[in-house]
């Protein structure tokens, strides 16, 4: 191999790290492959996918797939540098929050909190990867455009399918969100 040769494969290993840090850094975290689909993080994406289409009921159906990209993005980044556990005690008190994308992480937390407790315990790796895996799935049924809500309207087909619905059911105090979880399935 020649110095030119050797140059190029220098100068393509440079130009792949530096596109994978701006790839990172730009929130261009989903991923697209089976690591994360296997059979035992089923219930792990499907408590992810319900408690987002929990939020986009609550919110009236106002949500975008946009807004669920930016919640994801920000969810993989905190765990994977330790500013948040990946999930919550399930008994914990809900904070409350007039921001829908902050319901949206709880919500989630609080899921996988609660398969933590019937011994379903993965790593940290493992709940951003599912995260990343969610995010390939939005890229994937969303459509261009800010308003688009492609993917939240195909996981609210498809876990609709899965037996899963979400409504909301009119309290005194306030509209709470109805939705099985997993074990009482």
């Amino acid at each position: 191999m020649g110095k030119k040769d050797s140059r190029n494969l220098k100068r393509k290993k440079k130009l792949k790290a530096r596109n994978k840090r701006q790839n990172e850094s730009c929130g261009n975290l989903a991923y697209h492959g089976n690591k994360y689909r296997s059979n035992e993080l089923v219930p792990i994406c499907l408590e992810a996918e319900t408690a987002i289409l929990e939020c986009f009921v609550i919110s009236g159906r106002s949500l975008t797939d946009h807004d669920v990209w930016e919640t994801l993005t920000q969810m993989v980044l905190d765990i994977r540098h330790g500013r948040i556990k990946p999930f919550l005690d399930p008994f914990a008190p809900p904070q409350p929050s007039d921001n829908i994308e902050d319901f949206m992480v709880h919500d989630i937390r609080s899921r996988w909190g609660t398969l933590c407790t019937i011994g379903l315990a993965p790593s940290r790796d493992t709940f951003a990867g599912v995260l990343r895996t969610i995010l390939g799935s939005i890229e994937t049924h969303s459509s261009p455009g800010a308003n688009s809500q492609g993917y939240l309207t195909f996981i609210e087909e498809f876990l609709g399918k899965c037996g899963r619905e979400v409504q909301l059911i009119e309290d005194e105090e306030a509209l709470t969100p109805v939705v099985p979880m997993l074990e009482d399935q």
